[in-house]
């Protein structure tokens, strides 16, 4: 891909998708690169919305109080609880229980 979009990519830091696909309809002749691209626009649009490239809109306080309870976390394993659960999953009578 840096192959084919190389000299794009260099003069811009971020890239839209309308703007990706405006650049394969202007060079679809140069390469089977760019008739792919445009062949594969809605998986393209779907994947780049599944990821969520674009940084979210939040304040400083909320990125601070979120650093602050990842940071301070503190899983807890309640034995008692997870043996039931495997009981309910049936994967006790699938593996033989507990040796």
């Amino acid at each position: 891909m840096t192959k084919h979009l190389g000299e794009a990519l260099r003069d811009q830091k971020t890239f839209l998708l309308s703007e990706l696909f405006e650049l394969a309809l202007n060079k679809i002749s140069d390469h089977k690169f760019f008739q792919d691209l445009l062949d594969n626009k809605d998986i393209i649009t779907k994947n780049y919305f599944v990821m969520n490239l674009i940084p979210p809109n939040i304040s400083l306080n909320v990125v601070k109080k979120v650093d602050f309870v990842l940071d301070n976390f503190k899983p807890e394993f309640n034995k008692t609880d997870f043996i039931k659960m495997m009981i309910s999953d049936r994967f006790f009578f699938e593996r033989g229980g507990f040796k």
